[in-house]
């Protein structure tokens, strides 16, 4: 299953650049723990994939996808539960 992310500037756009995504699955994990994220339960970073780890915005543009892959019969696991996964970008 693919899922699109749209990643969006809180600034204003200038010249293209690309930024590297990752894996970070202490991120989120540290949200649940200190509460910030909950009811939420941390999907397993072995269960979907970054399709493009290097996102490119073009220039004056403040958006662009990301992808990531999933395995469906994972996703059913959590059917009707928050879910949650860390990223980050570079």
């Amino acid at each position: 299953m693919s899922i699109p992310i749209e990643l969006a500037l809180s600034g204003e756009a200038g010249p293209d650049f690309t930024v590297d995504v990752a894996n970070t699955p202490e991120v989120a994990t540290a949200l649940i723990n200190n509460g910030t994220l909950k009811d939420v339960i941390l999907l397993n970073s072995d269960n979907f994939a970054i399709t493009n780890g290097k996102i490119k915005f073009a220039a004056n543009s403040n958006s662009a996808k990301l992808e990531l892959t999933a395995r469906i019969s994972e996703l059913l696991k959590v059917t009707g539960k928050r879910a949650a996964i860390g990223l980050t970008i570079r």
